[in-house]
């Protein structure tokens, strides 16, 4: 079967050495914009992924259906509240996850395999015995990758600095406010989406079927590839879920897996399918897509004073770290110039020998 045209994903520069206003520091950690419909939208830094900010506030998880009779593991039916937070608006693509193998674990094939099934039929990655390196085959660039476990979704995200999706999230982000079933509404019809009633035979470009965006903005959540969450496997988890941002956790050996895919039926392109596999399962059809927490807001803005420590970027601006440990905005007049620092982005302002700058680190907590 034809493949659809590809869309290019757009990828965002970094600054290197130049002089930008202090307004657009936000570049330095992902392009901000609203989208057409209003959606507030960012570009992640990492990966060049669009993000999509949902708002906080109340959605019914569950269903309520004939078909969720009987069934605990999508009944009963439950209002849930969310704190705000990023959902990505595609599934990871096959260079995305290339681009992650190849920095986090060369040449390494007990690794490789652990995170995905590079023998299978439906990946589109191959292993370069002669460089140790990982490249994705020609034309399935911008297709989700394929046959993921659970730990190597989980992997790329903690790369990234992002983390999967908790499972109420994704249900957010999949069937909006109004409980509706699937992410378009409540007519089943499979012309929309990428999947085996619609007789497709592998997945396509993310992005490529416009039937399937959900309320929020997000594109192939009902086919395409199904995905993995962060939730543990609890089968009566809404019987006892707590009502705000609830997550399953603790020991176990599955993942819960939610979404529709190419291979799947109408069943599982509902919002609410939900099932289990295990962690270390690489499935043809398995996928995944990020998600990132809104941090909380910031303290009121500060004059510079003998008591700041150092300056570190967050929310892109640029921020003080007090002597105490508390983290403030910065009001800082003029331009500021980027320069390249040992480890990620310098910042340099002022123009004597008393000016401080400050240096994004990589390590987690600065």
């Amino acid at each position: 079967m034809k493949r659809p045209a590809t869309a290019a994903l757009p990828h965002p520069q970094a600054p290197s050495g130049r002089t930008l206003p202090m307004r657009m520091t936000a570049l330095l950690l992902g392009l901000t914009l609203l989208a057409a419909a209003g959606q507030e939208e960012r570009i992640a830094a990492a990966d060049g992924m669009p993000q999509i900010l949902v708002p906080a506030g109340n959605f019914t998880m569950g269903a309520n259906d004939e078909d969720a009779h009987g069934r605990t593991a999508e009944f009963p039916p439950h209002t849930v509240h969310l704190d705000a937070f990023w959902i990505d608006r595609h599934e990871v693509t096959n260079a995305q996850f290339v681009a992650f193998l190849n920095a986090a674990a060369p040449g390494n094939l007990a690794r490789l395999y652990e995170w995905c099934d590079l023998a299978n039929h439906a990946s589109r990655l191959e292993f370069d015995h002669a460089t140790g390196l990982c490249r994705v085959r020609r034309g399935y660039e911008d297709h989700p990758v394929c046959a993921v476990s659970w730990n190597g979704a989980a992997a790329y995200a903690r790369h990234v600095k992002r983390r999967l999706p908790t499972e109420a999230e994704w249900e957010r982000a999949a069937r909006g406010t109004d409980a509706r079933r699937y992410p378009w509404g409540e007519a089943w019809s499979p012309r929309r989406l990428v999947t085996a009633e619609a007789g497709w035979h592998e997945a396509q470009a993310v992005g490529s079927q416009a039937g399937d965006r959900s309320p929020c903005g997000a594109w192939d959540m009902a086919g395409n590839v199904r995905e993995w969450v962060e939730d543990v496997w609890q089968e009566d988890f809404y019987l006892r879920s707590p009502p705000q941002n609830p997550v399953a956790q603790g020991p176990h050996y599955r993942g819960v897996t939610r979404g529709g895919a190419w291979c799947l039926t109408e069943w599982d392109a509902r919002t609410t399918s939900r099932q289990p596999l295990p962690f270390n399962a690489c499935r043809r059809y398995m996928g995944f897509r990020c998600a990132e927490s809104v941090p909380p807001p910031l303290l009121p803005a500060v004059e510079v004073s003998p008591a700041v420590l150092f300056y570190a970027p967050m929310d892109g601006r640029l921020q003080a770290a007090a002597a105490r440990g508390s983290r403030q905005p910065l009001e800082v007049h003029g331009e500021v110039r980027f320069v390249p620092g040992r480890r990620g982005q310098a910042a340099v302002f002022g123009e004597n020998s008393l000016a401080r700058s400050w240096v994004d680190y990589d390590s987690e907590g600065n």
